[in-house]
């Protein structure tokens, strides 16, 4: 009997920490209530470059080679889903309340055959206002083996998961 509970356990726990998850946490809870137009974006947009000077005077010039077309469809996809479900969204950062920059990274170790999909994406929420603080921030995580999800389910996992945590069912 041990052996079956035992068993049944470590079924159950292998399972539940193999499937999709989220962890929701939000800084400024009105300044998410309050806004209602979001410009969804990649961390790094296509071709970014940029100067910077150090103490020492030097200038080093940074350049970002830019987004896939697969970061870009899966951004879309996000930003659909939640035009879909009333949300406003819009391409000019300026005339949104927030901003939603999108940090996905792609599995490349310890994955077997699911080497090469989305492993994770972090969502931060700021206000287009005030860009340096947070105002809530998401890691949406994919499943393993054969509970991973491909590109356009976890793309719809973690919309629901923005929804959720925009429409305030999130838990704390």
């Amino acid at each position: 009997m041990r052996l079956i509970l035992a068993c049944g356990c470590l079924l159950t726990v292998s399972l539940v920490g193999a499937c999709a998850s989220t962890k929701p946490r939000v800084y400024d809870p009105a300044a998410l209530r309050g806004g209602n137009t979001f410009a969804v974006s990649l961390a790094y947009e296509v071709g970014e470059e940029e100067t910077r000077v150090s103490n020492s005077g030097t200038e080093q010039r940074i350049i970002r080679q830019g987004n896939s077309s697969r970061d870009l469809a899966f951004r879309d996809a996000i930003a659909f889903a939640l035009r879909d479900e009333g949300f406003r969204i819009s391409s000019d950062a300026a005339a949104a309340a927030l901003q939603m920059e999108l940090h996905p990274t792609v599995r490349v170790a310890d994955c077997g055959l699911t080497c090469g999909v989305y492993d994770a994406v972090a969502v931060v929420l700021r206000r287009t206002s005030a860009p340096e603080e947070p105002v809530a921030r998401i890691e949406v995580s994919n499943g393993v083996r054969r509970h991973a999800k491909n590109d356009r389910d976890f793309a719809e996992y973690t919309a629901e998961a923005i929804i959720k945590l925009l429409r305030g069912m999130h838990e704390p």
